[in-house]
């Protein structure tokens, strides 16, 4: 196995390992200094010095947020994985206040890696998906 495709598949691993704890320096860390880091679904690029805002505005909507890893691929330098998001509505996200609902969302998440730092970074998100989740009567 070639070290890119090591580091592409350990910093994926690192990565959601660090929002899982709600360690934003581990993230900024994981990050080379000129990383951009895109979330489609909410029409977000962020650059390393704006991960521990990112993290925040999903820890206060969603404290117990898990990321899971159910399928990778990785390609040299490259890493595609599909992801899926659990966790309950306790905090206000988008202008919507809590619900109180359990979420779960499918995403799909790019990696590029540069030598031993996430270069760029790009997540799908179904946030149309999880709103309506959100938006579901409970009668």
């Amino acid at each position: 196995m070639k070290m890119a495709l090591i580091n592409s598949t350990l910093l994926l691993q690192q990565w959601v390992e660090a929002f899982n704890r709600g360690d934003s320096t581990c993230a900024q860390q994981l990050c080379a200094p000129n990383a951009v880091l895109e979330e489609i679904g909410t029409e977000r690029a962020l650059h390393k010095e704006e991960i521990p805002a990112l993290f925040q505005a999903w820890r206060s909507a969603f404290p117990d947020a898990i990321c899971t890893v159910t399928k990778a691929v990785a390609s040299r330098n490259h890493i595609a994985a599909e992801i899926v998001w659990r966790g309950t509505h306790l905090g206000e996200f988008m202008g919507k206040s809590a619900t109180h609902r359990k979420m779960m969302v499918q995403a799909a998440l790019f990696l590029t890696a540069e030598g031993n730092a996430i270069k760029h970074l790009k997540h799908y998100v179904d946030i149309a998906g999880m709103m309506k989740q959100l938006e579901r009567s409970t009668t």
